[in-house]
């Protein structure tokens, strides 16, 4: 569907149009529906004048925090590996047994997937089709069930292109290894992929979907030569004669990045290579990884396509070989070092890959990391310098092999300092940094430091205006700081609709049960019906806080709204929080065609993300650490809504 993913900082950038085609709304503030009508109403606050700024801190935030939030453990008390980069970087998910709340596999095949698929039959609205062709990738096929990807397949073939282009990415969250092949042709505009589409070529646009659906099978697929496939194939597109858009190699290398082939030593004597020979990238993990660099080293390889390779390798590299994270680590940091030529947007390319790839020990490599992130700091360009804040505490917040040095300390040291004394720019990323860092060391069991929890609560106080306020509540959230509550609740019935939210969130984070009357009383206030945004901070707020009481009220509210905008405030927050007890009123709306397609296409969607088979939202794993200063649209899409990240 085509609301918009991007929370918080770029919300405000969107036009006043856009569909229910998944679309992801990701923090506070007014919401914008369908046709341009305004979900927050005549009197919802708009977003502050620093929340236009695409590199602004909150941005990120949006991008990033699904790891942090982890609703589905706080809703259906599942055990996720969240909080830290293991999820993002190959570890996959570690689910308990159902527990309470989540919707049981006899209802979700007897009723939500009957319901969807009956939706779809003479649908002709675009946002009920493609939320709803989504919503049952999301859930995924069943035993007994009918089949889905073929329902999927046939929409490859629709005259819409938002449909046929959603199809191919619904196919890959589906992630059935059957449809891999049909991915292949696609991605290559092969004969039988221009048959699946009905095009005498496929569009740019849908083969960039087609690869980043075949690297969502590749991420959850168990089979090596389902993975190798899927490398093979990526890289054959890479690797074909320039195209005029970059969006198909930024999708191959982004897709690349999620498919980890097992390690497997590089080939010497007569296994090796012919000299000038490129060892073929699905060989083994050290090969993708190596044929990643080459790409990366390439003269001719667009500066738009290179930005995302490191956060690619680095992926590929957590756990690989040690060897090669030393070969890739002056290639990066000589990149981002003083009176670095290097293109800035590569740049923040590099420096969210060093975050991943450094740690806190006194390895030669995460010295020379953390020495490069601290020129970054001084002397990069705008974002950059704000990212490698960020890349220092994510660093400094992760355990090496190697006894660590000081590396801690000096790190803490350096992000107090600048948030005490940096710029207005600066001191919101410097607080976020502080508390990321933190954060990182309670995941390794230890506790916060208290001169950092002090430090946050002194800028919260001392802050010039929400955006910063904003920054700080969200730095104390993730450091679960319940010393911080009393000074967070005041901001929850303030004027400002995104620090509202985003001091709820906090509060949630910190397990802050004393905010829970307060936080009803936004989720029920007849002044937010229509605020959608801050509406769903709020639920998911009582929703970490243990609360069921707001997924009650939210289906009564749904089943009673009259105003379509109200139905879709009420069924997108649901959509977040809701539980088993939430689904009868979702499928009945689904089912309803007296409703409006919004509103069904929003409880549709709302029904595949409480019914979805992942832990965590299939996007979470591209958006997470993702290059969006001029992305391709396929990916981001801030004029219209419709790249990958602006799927629910």
């Amino acid at each position: 569907m085509s609301t918009y993913r991007l929370a918080l900082g770029l919300l405000a950038l969107l036009p006043p149009a856009f569909g229910a085609h998944g679309g992801v709304y990701r923090g506070p503030g007014s919401t914008v529906g369908p046709g341009g009508a305004t979900a927050g109403g005549a009197g919802a606050a708009s977003a502050g004048a620093a929340d236009t700024d695409p590199a602004g801190w909150s941005l990120w935030w949006g991008l990033n925090r699904d790891r942090f939030l982890n609703l589905k453990d706080a809703i259906f008390g599942e055990l996720v590996v969240t909080g830290t980069d293991d999820f993002f970087l190959g570890h996959g998910e570690r689910s308990a047994e159902r527990a309470r709340g989540r919707p049981g596999e006899a209802a979700i095949r007897a009723e939500v997937v009957p319901a969807l698929l009956g939706a779809l039959e003479g649908a002709k609205d675009v946002d009920l089709i493609t939320g709803t062709l989504l919503a049952l990738a999301k859930i995924g096929e069943g035993s007994g069930d009918p089949a889905i990807a073929p329902v999927l397949r046939t929409y490859l073939r629709h005259k819409n292109q938002e449909v046929h282009e959603t199809a191919a990415v619904a196919l890959g969250v589906l992630a059935a290894p059957e449809s891999a092949p049909l991915l292949v042709d696609v991605l290559l505009d092969t004969p039988l992929g221009q048959a699946h589409t009905g095009r005498p070529r496929v569009p740019y646009r849908t083969r960039a979907f087609a690869a980043y659906g075949l690297g969502l099978i590749g991420y959850r697929s168990t089979s090596e030569a389902i993975r190798a496939y899927a490398v093979h194939s990526l890289a054959k597109a890479l690797d074909a004669p320039p195209e005029s858009t970059v969006d198909v190699p930024v999708a191959c290398v982004l897709s690349l990045g999620l498919v980890r082939l097992a390690d497997g030593a590089l080939p010497e004597g007569n296994g090796a290579p012919e000299p000038g020979e490129p060892l073929a990238p699905s060989r083994s993990r050290q090969a993708q990884i190596r044929y990643l660099l080459d790409l990366y080293a390439a003269k001719t390889t667009d500066r738009r396509v290179r930005a995302h390779i490191p956060v690619a390798v680095a992926r590929l590299a957590h756990g690989a070989e040690p060897s090669l994270k030393d070969e890739a680590t002056p290639l990066f940091t000589a990149g981002i070092a003083r009176r670095s030529r290097e293109d800035a947007i590569v740049q923040q390319g590099i420096v969210h890959g060093l975050a991943l790839l450094g740690d806190d020990d006194d390895d030669p490599e995460d010295v020379a990391i953390r020495a490069a992130l601290k020129d970054a700091v001084e002397d990069g360009g705008r974002l950059a310098r704000h990212l490698a804040l960020l890349a220092l505490a994510r660093t400094a917040g992760r355990r090496g092999e190697s006894p660590a040095g000081p590396a801690l300390a000096d790190v803490r040291g350096y992000l107090a300092l600048r948030l005490g004394r940096g710029t207005t720019l600066v001191r919101p990323w410097a607080g976020l940094a502080l508390g990321m860092l933190e954060r990182g060391r309670q995941d390794l069991g230890e506790i916060a430091a208290p001169e950092s929890l002090l430090a946050l609560r002194a800028a919260l106080e001392d802050a010039a205006g929400p955006v910063e306020r904003g920054a700080y509540a969200t730095a104390l959230g993730l450091t679960r700081d319940a010393g911080a509550a009393e000074l967070l609740r005041p901001y929850i019935v303030g004027e400002d609709e995104n620090l509202r939210g985003q001091a709820a969130v906090a509060l949630g984070l910190i397990g802050d049960r004393a905010s829970i009357p307060a936080l009803q009383a936004v989720v029920t206030s007849d002044l937010n019906r229509y605020r959608a945004g801050l509406l769903r901070e709020a639920a998911i707020a009582l929703a970490l806080l243990g609360d069921r009481e707001a997924s009650d009220y939210l289906v009564e509210r749904l089943e009673s709204a009259s105003h379509m905008m109200e139905q879709v405030s009420f069924a997108s927050a649901l959509g977040f929080v809701g539980d088993a007890k939430t689904i009868p009123a979702l499928v009945e709306i689904v089912k309803d065609e007296r409703r409006s397609e919004t509103t069904r296409a929003f409880s549709a969607v709302a029904l595949g993300i409480i019914c979805d088979k992942e832990s965590l939202p299939w996007s979470a794993k591209l958006a997470a650490d993702v290059s969006w200063w001029e992305a391709p649209t396929t990916l981001i899409d801030p004029g219209g809504g419709k790249g990958i990240l602006d799927l629910l």
